[in-house]
């Protein structure tokens, strides 16, 4: 039957909009881990730099996390209801399914921002508290976000720099605690 084919495309639409709320929120639970780091980083007044870390990705990731979420949700609750045909007034969920793509383009952009900017703080941190792991992790991280349109690829990547993150962390926490940093 024709509508077959429609009702998978629908549950796939669906699907896929459920997982990108869910992984928003699983963002947003690591971004206050994130932020909290980062504020630790700022009290210790080692770099100025990791102030200015700290309020970009409290606000700059939140910001984006909201947006990718709210947009998300926007889209989701539009919908795709193209089984059975159009239904009257279509056209209000095909612009509330824009204005919800839009957001989520608009959250994306500000996270990749973000990004660079951590990036740049995670240099810092590599330089000062001598731990080379921490920059090769960040590389990977934003290689991987980059490539994130691959699937599993990109989620390998980031996977990989995520653990040369947190061994270089591992590795500038043991510095400080045997003084051999952090340097300026």
């Amino acid at each position: 039957t024709p509508r077959r084919p429609l009702a998978v495309v629908g549950a796939t639409m669906r699907t896929a909009m459920a997982i990108t709320v869910l992984s928003t929120i699983i963002n947003l639970v690591a971004w206050y881990f994130q932020f909290r780091g980062w504020g630790c980083l700022c009290e210790t007044k080692v770099e100025g730099f990791f102030c200015t870390t700290y309020t970009v990705v409290k606000w700059g990731l939140l910001i984006a996390y909201l947006l990718m979420l709210l947009g998300g949700l926007a889209m989701m609750a539009a919908g795709p209801r193209i089984v059975g045909g159009m239904r009257p007034g279509g056209m209000g969920g095909l612009a509330a399914r824009a204005m919800g793509g839009m957001a989520m383009g608009l959250g994306g952009l500000i996270a990749l921002v973000v990004a660079i900017i951590l990036l740049i703080a995670y240099f810092k941190v590599a330089r000062i508290y001598d731990a080379p792991n921490v920059k090769w992790g960040a590389i990977l991280i934003l290689v991987g976000a980059l490539l994130s349109f691959t699937g599993v690829l990109g989620a390998i990547i980031s996977l990989i720099g995520l653990i040369l993150l947190y061994m270089g962390l591992s590795t500038a926490i043991s510095n400080v605690q045997s003084g051999t940093a952090p340097k300026k």
